[in-house]
């Protein structure tokens, strides 16, 4: 590594850079993603958000994720904002005077927007990997989203990760209690899922709606937003933990159910493997 800086500075080529944000993800004109480094404690590389990040990038994006254990300081080192998980996003450049840069994402909701920005990013390039973009919002659309994105780490998420990080400790009752919230929570979805449908014409009843609507859609593959990817991703970690698995019961939640199948053939999410 110490090579290649001093090499690159003999070059005249620019230093290894990191640059640190927060609220938005910046892109670079004449640079791509290379990949994607998730670092963060043992125990946080294990828990949901991290499951979640590795999950959608594997199936939603073509760029190589690895995951690095480090300690909590090595975290807080990386961002100010960082707790004990960051992303860090690598770009390479066309121009060999320049060296690569790493964007450095602190929060779940950053992470997850900063795949949907490099989807996003990728359908304007030439790339071996099918377009899989989400649709394009408004900015009334995006304050809807961001409000689904805070119910769904709020009410779901949240949860699931202390179901999952304690399970084995939990006992009969409690885990019965944090079913219950999940199933409150996804009761809350498939009542505004029924509505979302019910405004449908009748002629497209079986048209796949997404939990925000938009009014930029072009195909049936753009109808979907992030907060349908993070729910997505979601409860593909909550049925591969078998928890609150009845949820998602064609006859319990049946607009539930017919969301989950629809997103994963549109999007071609093969949520198998993490």
């Amino acid at each position: 590594m110490m090579e290649s800086k001093q090499a690159a500075k003999n070059s005249g080529r620019t230093p290894h850079k990191i640059f640190v944000i927060d609220q938005s993800i910046m892109f670079y004109g004449n640079r791509r993603v290379s990949k994607l480094i998730l670092k963060g404690t043992p125990l946080e590389l294990a828990g949901l958000t991290a499951q979640k990040v590795v999950l959608v990038t594997k199936n939603y994006i073509g760029v190589p994720i690895v995951c690095e254990a480090v300690t909590y300081e090595e975290c807080s080192q990386l961002s100010h904002l960082a707790k004990s998980l960051v992303l860090l996003v690598v770009f390479d450049s066309d121009d060999d005077r320049i060296d690569e840069e790493v964007v450095t994402v602190a929060t779940s909701r950053a992470m997850m927007k900063t795949i949907a920005l490099i989807a996003a990013y990728d359908k304007h390039q030439v790339t071996t990997v099918p377009c899989r973009g989400l649709a394009e919002a408004s900015a009334v659309e995006e304050a809807m989203i961001d409000g689904w994105l805070s119910f769904i780490w709020t009410s779901i998420d949240l949860p699931l990760q202390a179901s999952l990080s304690s399970h084995e400790k939990l006992n009969y009752e409690e885990k019965g209690g944090i079913e219950e919230v999940l199933n409150i929570a996804l009761q809350k979805i498939e009542s505004h899922l029924a509505k979302r449908k019910s405004c449908l014409p009748p002629s497209e009843e079986n048209y796949h709606f997404s939990i925000v609507a938009s009014s930029r859609k072009t195909s049936s593959k753009s109808v979907y937003t992030l907060a349908d990817l993070s729910l997505a991703a979601t409860l593909h970690v909550m049925l591969d933990k078998t928890i609150a698995t009845s949820a998602l019961d064609s006859e319990e939640n049946p607009n539930l159910h017919s969301w989950k199948q629809n997103i994963d053939q549109v999007l071609g999410l093969v949520l198998d493997t993490v």
